[in-house]
């Protein structure tokens, strides 16, 4: 019985310290992008956050705002559980979801959810890891995109604001 406590007590610390949202990246961050055409403007958001029941939850948004629109639109947002380790964060898919009708530029009033075993879902990646360094409100996403084991070619490190 002793040991079984020991174990305990040793092995919590780590679980806890694996899926312990950092205080620093707890919130939204947002990235705004100037569009072209019929899109002028795009937004780029991560949140990340503690549900109630204490399950570490990350969203990664896209929305995007035509000229006609008078809100911006969800083309596109991924939740699901979270891990954070050193300077990486994994998110683990549960559920997509989009205000965008198929392919086109139809869109529904909400965004419509979808889960695992819906086609729509299977669209969406289900597992990525992403490197990432926090530097006062900004955020810096880092993925090595063509392997050679750095962050500086382009679109590599993506810059976001933290909005709150």
């Amino acid at each position: 019985m002793k040991l079984l406590v020991i174990l305990f007590l040793l092995i919590t610390p780590i679980l806890h310290s694996q899926t312990t949202i950092p205080e620093e990246l707890a919130g939204t961050w947002e990235l705004k992008v100037p569009g072209e055409g019929e899109i002028p403007s795009q937004i780029f958001k991560w949140i990340f956050f503690t549900n109630e029941t204490g399950n570490d939850i990350a969203e990664f948004h896209w929305l995007f705002k035509r000229t006609e629109d008078k809100e911006y639109i969800t083309v596109f947002v991924v939740k699901g559980n979270l891990i954070v380790e050193n300077n990486v964060f994994t998110l683990s898919t549960f559920t997509t979801g989009s205000q965008q009708v198929d392919a086109k530029l139809e869109f529904y009033e909400e965004i419509k959810w979808f889960s695992e075993g819906d086609p729509k879902f299977d669209r969406y990646p289900k597992q990525e890891s992403h490197f990432f360094r926090i530097e006062g409100n900004t955020l810096k996403v880092q993925d090595d995109f063509n392997g050679d084991g750095d962050f500086d070619d382009k679109e590599e490190t993506t810059i976001y604001t933290k909005i709150n």
